[in-house]
């Protein structure tokens, strides 16, 4: 992971859950060396109170991941990709279509989402797509209904979410 303009970029999307909805509140996304990287995830999961924070398991997330761990920072939750991108992508798509989820009408961010959207899968960057279907596939899971109905300060159980 660097700052050079040949490097990918490293993409953080924050949501929000209220009555059914994910709301997508906020979208970094820059190129950033393996410090502020790292500072940057320390700074997002305090400015947005983040009760979870998931962070993709291959190179610089591997070692994000057991730093964190080992100095006590808080839980990165590793994604494990499966298969590609963009049948990863293919397979959320209609989630986005549900209702289920917002995207924010003149958000600053929205303009180059959705342009990285409607190039992919031909499109030079591809990370805010992975960031999102990354997000799709988890809000979907039970480990998201189960963070659900978690207190975000004491983690314990409230038992107000629905069992499938």
């Amino acid at each position: 992971m660097t700052s050079e303009q040949t490097s990918d970029y490293s993409v953080c999307m924050s949501w929000g859950f209220r009555e059914g909805v994910w709301d997508l509140i906020d979208v970094y996304r820059a190129r950033l060396d393996y410090g502020p990287l790292k500072a940057k995830v320390i700074a997002m999961r305090q400015q947005f109170g983040a009760g979870k924070v998931i962070m993709e398991d291959d190179n610089t997330g591997k070692i994000l991941i057991r730093e964190f761990r080992a100095e006590k920072l808080g839980r990165l939750h590793p994604y494990r990709p499966k298969v590609d991108k963009e049948t990863r992508f293919e397979a959320q798509l209609a989630k986005l279509e549900s209702g289920k989820y917002r995207l924010p009408e003149g958000a600053p961010f929205l303009a180059d989402l959705k342009r990285e959207l409607s190039a992919f899968p031909n499109s030079k960057y591809d990370d805010q797509v992975d960031a999102l279907s990354q997000f799709l596939e988890w809000s979907g899971s039970k480990r998201a209904l189960s963070a659900l109905d978690r207190d975000p300060v004491t983690g314990r159980r409230r038992g107000m979410a629905r069992r499938r």
